[in-house]
C-alpha cells in the first residue's frame, strides 16, 4: 500500500499543474496526512528504537529546523525580538508610532506557517519512501513505477508543444503568462522534475538481468532526457549533463564492466541521434537568448546576501523572500522578483546561519551514510549511484532556480532522499539474487 501510495502523491502532485495552486497542494497534504497516519498505526515499528548517531543526527536538525519556524511565528516581547533580530526590531519600531510590546521574526506569519506545513508533509513522504527499502523489491518497483510515469510526462510534453494551442492540456489558460512545457507553468519545473528521474531510469536499466527490459528502461530514460533538451530549460540542460558525468564516475568507481559500457553508449548514441534528428538550433538559440541575464542574477544574489547581513542568525522567516528583497532592491535591475533564483540564498537569508546549519546537517546524515553503503555494497551500488545522481541534480539545478519550491518536485526530491535514508542509515543489506534487496531489521522494525 505504501508504496502505491507514494507514488500516487508524486503523480497526482505533478498532474495538478505542479501542485503550485492552494487548492492542489492542500489536496496533496491531505492525502499525505492520511496515509502517513495509516502507515503509523499499522507500521510504527519501521522507524526503529534503536536510532544511529546519522538518525539522531536527522531527527535532531528536523526537530530543530521545526522549532526554528516555530520561534520565527511566536509574538516575542520587544526586548527578546531585540536580542534575537535586532533588525526586526528596529523596522518594528518605524513601523509604528508608538512603543510596540511584541512583534516576530518573520516579516510573513502565514508565509511561515505555510512553510511549516510543507516541512511537515515532506518529512512524511520521506519516512515513507524510506520504509520501502527494507521490504523486497518495493522501492525498486516504486521506482520503476516513478520512470514509467516521468516517461508519460516527457511524451506527453513533447507532444503538447508540438501541438501548442496555447493551453495547459490542451484546455487550461495560462492567467499570468510563463513558459509552460508538460504539465507545468515553467519549463525550468518540468526539467527539475524529469533530471531527477533520468538517473533512476539508467540505474535502474543497468542493474536489470533481463535484456530485453534493460532496453527498454533505457528507452524511457532517453524520451526523458529529450524533453529537458526540448524543455529549454537552461539550468536543467546544464544540470542534467553534469549529473550524467557525476553518474558515470559513481558507476566507475565501482568498476566499469563491459554491460554497462555498451549500454550506457547505447542511450548516449540515441540521445545524440535524436537531437541532431528533431534539430539543435532552438537548444542554441535558447541558450543566446537574454532572459534574466547573469548580471541581474548576480545583483539579486548580492542583495540578497547583504539582506541576510542584516538577519544573518534566525533570518527574516520561511517564506517571505518576496517581502524582503524589496527592501533591497537595487538600482538597474527592473521586474519584481518572489525568488532570489538561488535556493541555496533564499535558504540562508530566510531562516539564518541556524537555520542552515541544521539543514546542512540533516543532508550530510542522509548523504553520508548513503555514500559508505555506496561503498561497500556491491548488489546494490549501481541503485544508489542513480538516487546520488539525482540528488546531485537537483543541487545543481538550484543554483540556477527555485525548483524545491514547487511542491511536486520537492516531493519528487523527498521520495528519493527518502531511498537514500533507508539505503544508507538503516541497515539494508543486498541479498545474493540480483536485482533484490534484502533487509535485515532492526530491533523494533515490523518487517
Amino acid at each position: 500500500m505504501i508504496s502505491i501510495s507514494v507514488v500516487s502523491i508524486a503523480v497526482i502532485s505533478v498532474l495538478l499543474f505542479g501542485s503550485v495552486e492552494a487548492w492542489a497542494f492542500a489536496l496533496v497534504g491531505l492525502i499525505t496526512l492520511v496515509v502517513f497516519n495509516l502507515w503509523i498505526y499499522g507500521d510504527i515499528g519501521v522507524l526503529g528504537i534503536s536510532p544511529s548517531r546519522w538518525q539522531k543526527t536527522l531527527y535532531i536538525s528536523i526537530s530543530g529546523l521545526v522549532l526554528l519556524y516555530i520561534l520565527q511565528v511566536i509574538p516575542l516581547p520587544a526586548s527578546l525580538l531585540r536580542f534575537f533580530s535586532h533588525r526586526s526590531y528596529e523596522l518594528m519600531k518605524e513601523i509604528y508610532t508608538v512603543p510596540f510590546s511584541s512583534g516576530s521574526i518573520s516579516f510573513c506569519k502565514y508565509c511561515t506557517l505555510n512553510g511549516v506545513v510543507r516541512l511537515v508533509i515532506y518529512v512524511m513522504i520521506f519516512f515513507m519512501a524510506a520504509s520501502l527499502t527494507g521490504r523486497d523489491g518495493l522501492m525498486r518497483r516504486t521506482m520503476t513505477a516513478v520512470v514509467i510515469f516521468g516517461f508519460i510526462i516527457a511524451f506527453f510534453a513533447i507532444i503538447q508543444k508540438a501541438s501548442w494551442n496555447g493551453r495547459i492540456y490542451w484546455f487550461r489558460e495560462l492567467t499570468q503568462g510563463g513558459a509552460p512545457f508538460g504539465p507545468f507553468v515553467n519549463r525550468n519545473d518540468f526539467a527539475g522534475f524529469i533530471g531527477m528521474v533520468v538517473p533512476l531510469g539508467l540505474s535502474l536499466s543497468l542493474e536489470e538481468q533481463k535484456t530485453e527490459k534493460r532496453l527498454i528502461l533505457i528507452f524511457l530514460s532517453l524520451i526523458m532526457a529529450l524533453g529537458i533538451f526540448y524543455s529549454l530549460s537552461r539550468g536543467g540542460i546544464i544540470s542534467f549533463l553534469l549529473s550524467m558525468v557525476f553518474f558515470v564516475f559513481l558507476v566507475a568507481t565501482r568498476g566499469f564492466s563491459r554491460r554497462y559500457i555498451h549500454y550506457l553508449l547505447i542511450f548516449l548514441s540515441g540521445l545524440i541521434f535524436y537531437l541532431l534528428y528533431l534539430g539543435v538550433s532552438p537548444i542554441v538559440n535558447r541558450f543566446a537568448e537574454s532572459g534574466l541575464s547573469s548580471e541581474q542574477r548576480i545583483m539579486v544574489w548580492k542583495e540578497t546576501l547583504r539582506a541576510f547581513s542584516d538577519f544573518a542568525w534566525f533570518g527574516t522567516g520561511l517564506g517571505t523572500f518576496r517581502y524582503v528583497f524589496p527592501l533591497y532592491y537595487p538600482r538597474g535591475l527592473t521586474g519584481t522578483f518572489y525568488y532570489a533564483h538561488n535556493d541555496y540564498l533564499q535558504f540562508l537569508l530566510e531562516t539564518g546561519i541556524v537555520g542552515t546549519l541544521l539543514l546542512t546537517a540533516a543532508f550530510i546524515s542522509i548523504v553520508v551514510p548513503a555514500f559508505t553503503a555506496y561503498r561497500k555494497n556491491n548488489d546494490s551500488s549501481i541503485i544508489t549511484a542513480g538516487l546520488l545522481a539525482s540528488v546531485f541534480y537537483m543541487l545543481v539545478h538550484s543554483f540556477f532556480d527555485f525548483n524545491l519550491h514547487l511542491p511536486s518536485n520537492a516531493i519528487m526530491f523527498s521520495i528519493i532522499l527518502g531511498f537514500l535514508y533507508g539505503l544508507g542509515v538503516k541497515g539494508f543489506l543486498p541479498s545474493t539474487e540480483p536485482g533484490k534487496l534484502r533487509s535485515y531489521s532492526l530491533p523494533g522494525d515490523n518487517g
